[in-house]
């Protein structure tokens, strides 16, 4: 996860974007590299999000019928956060490994920023 990988991100209005998602290494943030120049929005904090579910289950997937029924169902998954974020990889191997090391991080909060280092967190 920390290499990155190509993800399709997909949106409400029914569009679809190819991103590359990367971890950062204190495992805190997703990062993608967005369209324009401002990085600082393409961003999701692993601290806030809710969920993490397999397949097309959430209205995004759901109401975009014609665009979601062309991506296979195992390599679907999504990121519930403030906004529901929709991701599809054309291998179900790749999004399982999202799926499982993202659960894992919302599971186990103390590796965040700490790297494993007990829940101290980052020094400071």
């Amino acid at each position: 996860m920390q290499g990155g990988c190509e993800l399709k991100k997909i949106r409400p209005n029914s569009r679809v974007y190819c991103r590359f998602f990367t971890l950062d290494t204190d495992l805190s943030c997703l990062r993608w590299e967005p369209s324009k120049k401002d990085s600082d929005r393409a961003r999701l904090d692993v601290s806030g999000i809710r969920e993490v579910r397999t397949g097309k289950s959430t209205e995004t997937f759901l109401h975009n019928g014609p665009i979601t029924e062309q991506l296979a169902e195992e390599a679907a998954f999504s990121i519930i956060h403030g906004d529901d974020y929709q991701v599809q990889r054309k291998k179900n191997n790749v999004a399982n490994i999202w799926v499982t090391g993202l659960r894992y991080l919302l599971a186990h909060p103390s590796v965040i920023g700490g790297r494993g280092r007990g829940g101290r967190g980052r020094a400071g």
